[in-house]
């Protein structure tokens, strides 16, 4: 796919996420492997590699002056900080000043036109952007680096190479420091950058600005399609607000407005509790005569003191609100309706394997109590801290803290005990219907403003709050219509929210897709032999150039040769048809044995396996003369690849088996992902090590395998999704 056909069909995939962050990162990426000017097949032909301290004059950071912010100024020496850093531009909101003697403190790092600004501390690390002209004679922070390039150079190309996704992952790889990440100058002097001729550096510079300017109309009219979308929006639920009649509602789930289902949800349960969703019925008993039943059983039960009332503070002026009810309604508040408000005992508690189910806040999940999460107190002490707040069917809980306001209907009959962080409502449960009062307090709990919520460090709903908390109350046949419309419509979002979900699976994977095809087009990749028998013959010349060069290493052995051999077409992109599996020591072509045998027999080298102290054994090879034919034929098939098959040998030199095991799976997994169009976070590759590999693989901690991606960032050991793809082995179920 040619790039300009990506961005004439980008309005398929532009609701993916990142969607347009991720057309700007394909053009640098295609940019530093000089791909944006002579169509994909080029990659960086006449290009050389050099470190960039032979391509620079200067490379340095600053410092703070003494006294932090405290001494900057309103005027002066400008002093480049990190926040003004961003990439394609240089921000001037919050440029800081220092006077002439403080920036006589910092002559070493005085700005040019044109320097390349370097982020090299904290969050914004790796951002970069050149000065502008105005900026010369600034000053740079301890957090920027000033990179100054030579005449061979040009710096607005070094811009695009150090912002290209290939180096932002080496700077991820091999930023260090304790608390915080850095890069020393050190890393910086070392960076290798792809350097073509001037003129073809000029040339990418305009192709680049060329389409990054047509990323940005594109995006100013995606902003400008969102902003007219959200103002229909605006109108659709404006108008199921004021006629909430079937019609309209069609309007809100249209495709043309983009009303999120959360705000759906918040819209529904706005209608219910005011009475627009269903009609009202005069012959009902009115909500008043409710209310006053209840009222005059907490007073039966205040007098045989089995009621106790509890503060009630006012959080909101509902009773004063200007919203009419419907005929039948009345405004009520927690504590009118309910017997009982309390929460958990805070008394911290002893959990033991097995008991009674002990429930916190954070078991309240869409809306519903969860107890697959729960642990357990012994019946003793729910016995003895817990049972004034045991919770029966259908009482109500709320969370008081984490998610505040979190409702959740008890439909469980087994006893359990409530933490701290929750609040029990008991009820009548003959005048009220439980799922009415949910949806209800779910309305008047989201309405309650910050100023309801006390706590210095955790913030908390405290009781009286909760127990003066307003909401209307229909009559009681009213409520039954009313919940089972809300639970139709909440139906109807449910739905919506899974078409949306789908829809946005399904775009991301069509936007990978299609950025894999434009990094790793099929024309990137070498034409196979026309033949197996020569396949072979060229894995076995390649089999033995990695013996002969590896043998120095006392860790050589079968296991780190099959690691060399998947990767010289893995890595290298040579086509020598290996089929690797996913074996317990990492990829594992079942032909390097077949490959032994020859080997053997050709006098190329012997085979010898060797005992080792762990009880387990190793197969070791020794060469001999005849090997020497079939190195010149691998290096007649490594060609201009040589270079770098003997880098990627040299890193295994000194590595132990289980290393070349660790990076090999690693780069494996990652590798498949791309192949499968998808771009992995390090925390996917690793789970993938560790779970779908093989079960020996969870003997690598997940710290110890983000640290080996971190050293293959560094040494440009990085996949580019070439074949082969790893193929999965399953084990025979044996009874």
């Amino acid at each position: 796919m040619k790039l300009e056909t990506f961005f004439e069909k980008f309005d398929q995939v532009a609701d993916a996420p990142d969607a347009m962050a991720k057309m700007r990162e394909i053009v640098l990426e295609l940019a530093v492997h000089g791909k944006l000017n002579q169509g994909n097949s080029a990659d960086r032909k006449g290009w050389s590699i050099k470190r960039l301290k032979d391509l620079t004059s200067k490379i340095g950071s600053g410092s703070t002056p003494h006294g932090g912010k405290n001494s900057y100024h309103v005027s002066g020496t400008p002093l480049i900080r990190s926040m003004n850093v961003h990439f394609r531009k240089f921000v001037r909101d919050g440029l800081a000043f220092i006077d002439d003697v403080q920036a006589a403190a910092l002559s070493n790092v005085i700005v040019e036109p044109n320097d390349v600004l370097l982020n090299i501390t904290g969050a914004s690390i790796g951002r970069v952007t050149t000065a502008p002209k105005d900026m010369a004679g600034a000053r740079v922070n301890q957090h920027v680096a000033i990179i100054r390039t030579r005449r061979e150079l040009l710096p607005r190309f070094l811009e695009i190479v150090l912002a290209s996704p290939t180096f932002q992952s080496l700077i991820d790889g091999i930023q260090v420091g304790a608390t915080r990440e850095a890069l020393t100058k050190r890393m910086i002097e070392e960076f290798e950058i792809p350097l073509p001729a001037t003129s073809e550096q000029i040339s990418v510079i305009s192709r680049v600005d060329e389409l990054m300017g047509l990323c940005d109309r594109l995006e100013a009219q995606q902003k400008e399609r969102e902003t007219w979308h959200a103002g229909l929006t605006r109108a659709a639920v404006a108008r199921f607000d004021e006629a909430p009649t079937p019609a309209n509602l069609n309007f809100l789930f249209h495709p043309t407005y983009s009303v999120t289902p959360a705000d759906l949800r918040k819209t529904i349960l706005n209608l219910a509790v005011q009475g627009k969703l269903v009609s009202q019925d005069s012959d009902s008993e009115p909500a008043r005569l409710i209310l006053e039943r209840i009222t005059q059983q907490k007073k039966s039960l205040l007098a045989a003191k089995q009621f106790r009332q509890g503060k009630v503070s006012r959080p909101q002026s509902a009773l004063d609100a200007p919203t009419r009810l419907p005929s039948g309604w009345s405004w009520v508040n927690v504590d009118s309706l309910c017997f009982k408000v309390t929460d958990g005992t805070h008394f911290t508690p002893h959990y033991v394997e097995s008991g009674v189910r002990f429930v916190s806040a954070k078991d309240i999940i869409g809306g519903a109590l969860t107890f697959d999460r729960c642990k357990f107190i012994s019946q003793e002490e729910h016995d003895k801290l817990y049972r004034r707040c045991n919770p029966e069917y259908h009482d109500i809980v709320i969370s008081k803290s984490g998610s505040i306001g979190a409702v959740a209907l008890i439909e469980d009959h087994e006893e359990f005990s409530l933490f701290e962080s929750l609040a029990l409502l008991k009820f009548d449960q003959k005048s009220l219907l439980p799922q009415y009062l949910i949806y209800a307090l779910t309305h008047a709990c989201s309405t309650l403003t910050a100023g309801h919520i006390r706590g210095v460090g955790v913030k908390h709903l405290h009781l009286d709050i909760l127990r003066g908390v307003e909401f209307a109350l229909p009559p009681l046949d009213e409520q039954s219509r009313i919940v089972a419309r809300v639970d139709q419509l909440m139906g109807l979002v449910d739905q919506l929210e899974t078409q949306l979900a789908a829809f946005e699976k399904t775009t991301k994977e069509l936007l990978d897709a299609v950025i894999h095809e434009l990094l790793h087009p099929a024309a990137d990749i070498i034409e196979f032999p026309r033949s197996e028998s020569d396949r072979a013959s060229q894995r076995a010349a390649i089999g033995c150039y990695a013996i002969e060069y590896l043998a120095r290493n006392p860790s050589f052995g079968r296991t780190m040769l099959m690691k060399a051999c998947y990767l010289s077409e893995a890595h290298l992109g040579l086509p020598l048809g290996w089929q690797p599996m996913r074996q317990a020591a990492g990829p594992w072509d079942p032909w390097l044995q077949d490959f032994e045998s020859l080997g053997t027999r050709s006098d190329w080298f012997a085979v010898t396996e060797k005992a080792l102290n762990n009880g387990h054994s190793k197969i070791e090879y020794s060469t001999k003369k005849g090997i020497k034919t079939k190195t010149a034929e691998a290096i007649k098939v490594l060609g201009s690849q040589k270079a770098e098959f003997d880098r990627l040998l040299d890193l295994f030199a000194d590595k132990s088996t289980e290393d070349a095991e660790i990076i090999a799976t690693l780069f494996a997994a990652w590798n498949d992902f791309l192949i499968d169009g998808k771009s992995p976070t390090d925390e996917e590759i690793i789970r993938e090590v560790r779970e779908n590999w093989h079960q020996r693989k969870e003997r690598f901690s997940g710290s110890l395998l983000a640290r080996w991606l971190g050293w293959m960032r560094a040494n440009r050991l990085i996949p580019k999704g070439r074949g082969p793809r790893t193929i999965q082995q399953f084990r025979l179920q044996l009874q």
